[in-house]
């Protein structure tokens, strides 16, 4: 201990009779803001430490199959593909992404692999619902309607761990006009896209628009195959409830049955908080490993 004081520049002599008082209270005063900050960087390291290790992990696969042997068994209905309806199952993705926000600093990571159920409601009606991580999920209720296919509901969870306690925050979203998939559309034509939603931690309505533009049909190669895809992108201004922001996607989907095979995606919002304003970012990308689900429903 002495050795590393001395390293220091820190005299560590228990002084003599011709020590000055002066000198042993300089000495003390220099200590104590020494010892204060190596506390504080402990302390700091430590709960930083346990933000890492209380990070989420890739999504459970055996989970989502349950979830789709559930749904299967309380709806006997066809599971199988149709025009714009993938068949029931488990699909798992490939990717990478993270979300953040500024105050507290905190950030996610996607799983390398997330799992997506499509589970089949009616004969017009599924959802696909992808698990970015096992605290982050979407849930989309997608339905054919004169030929197209259109979102009617999105909800969204996540949770963030501050060690202390764990913060969620749920948001559901509908929709009036959010055409997906229009096989007879032109390239270069676009879609409104209008949503209403409320935010279980922000009070009043939040809005989202703007246009889903079709680029072209394009082969996407997956799993060694090459499959046709309709190709959109999507610009969305995010608003209302003091929220501000935008949100951009590009979404690849199967012509023949509109699974989503791509994504990117780039989100970011301003929010207000109990703690003021703060930031949220979002950005990633995924692609399906292979068309046939891991597990039919």
């Amino acid at each position: 201990m002495a050795d590393t004081l001395n390293q220091a520049g820190l005299d560590t002599s228990s002084g003599g009779p011709g020590d000055k008082p002066a000198e042993k209270h300089h000495r003390k005063r220099w200590l104590i803001p020494l010892v204060a900050f190596v506390v504080l960087l402990v302390v700091g390291g430590v709960f930083f430490l346990l933000l890492e290790l209380r990070k989420p992990g890739p999504a459970s696969v055996g989970d989502a199959e349950k979830e789709v042997e559930q749904a299967s068994a309380a709806d006997s209905g066809d599971s199988g593909s149709s025009a714009l309806r993938p068949a029931e199952g488990v699909y798992v993705y490939q990717g990478e992404g993270s979300e953040s926000i500024n105050v507290p600093p905190l950030s996610q990571d996607d799983g390398s692999e997330m799992p997506a159920e499509v589970i089949h409601h009616g004969s017009d009606c599924w959802t696909f619902k992808l698990e970015y991580n096992s605290a982050h999920w979407e849930e989309d209720l997608n339905c054919v309607e004169n030929g197209q296919l259109v979102q009617k509901k999105s909800t969204t969870f996540q949770q963030w761990d501050i060690v202390t306690e764990k913060l969620t925050n749920t948001t559901n979203f509908t929709c009036e006009s959010a055409v997906l998939v229009d096989p007879s559309a032109s390239e270069g034509e676009s879609f409104d896209q209008d949503c209403v939603g409320t935010n279980s931690d922000v009070e009043g309505e939040t809005h989202t628009d703007g246009p889903s533009t079709f680029v072209g049909k394009e082969t996407v190669r997956i799993d060694g195959k090459d499959v046709e895809a309709y190709h959109f992108k999507q610009h969305q201004q995010i608003s209302g409830s003091g929220q501000e922001g935008r949100q951009e996607f590009e979404m690849w989907y199967a012509v023949d049955t509109a699974l989503p095979l791509k994504q990117t995606r780039k989100i970011t919002l301003v929010t207000p908080s109990p703690i003021g304003k703060i930031t949220y970012t979002e950005e990633g990308h995924w692609e399906v490993s292979s068309l046939t689900p891991e597990h039919s429903g």
